[in-house]
C-alpha cells in the first residue's frame, strides 16, 4: 500500500517569528509491503503473514494534538504465523 499524506499545518494561528506565516510541514509518501504464505504443520493448516511497514523508513515529524511534534514510525517489521488445530 502507498500512504500519502499532503502538507500538514503545525497549528492554527499565524507565528510572528515567522513572519506572521504558518509552520508547514512538508508531505510524505510511505509503502507497506505485505506477504502471505499457506502450509501444512502435520495436519494442520497455517498461514504466515509477512508485513514491511514504512519499506525505505522515511523519517519525519507529526503533528500531536497538543500541537507539539512527535516522530514519525520508523520502518516496522512483524510477522505472524496462524494455524487450525
Amino acid at each position: 500500500a502507498v500512504n500519502s499524506t499532503g502538507d500538514r499545518a503545525a497549528g492554527a494561528t499565524p507565528q510572528p517569528a515567522l513572519g506572521g506565516e504558518q509552520l508547514i510541514l512538508p508531505g510524505r509518501t510511505t509503502i507497506d509491503l505485505g506477504a502471505r504464505w499457506r502450509f501444512a504443520v502435520k495436519d494442520a493448516r497455517a498461514v504466515a503473514r509477512l508485513l514491511v511497514q514504512n519499506v525505505a523508513d522515511n523519517r519525519d515529524w507529526d503533528v500531536a494534538s497538543s500541537g507539539g511534534f512527535i516522530v514519525s514510525n520508523p520502518r516496522r517489521v512483524s510477522l505472524i504465523v496462524t494455524a487450525d488445530f
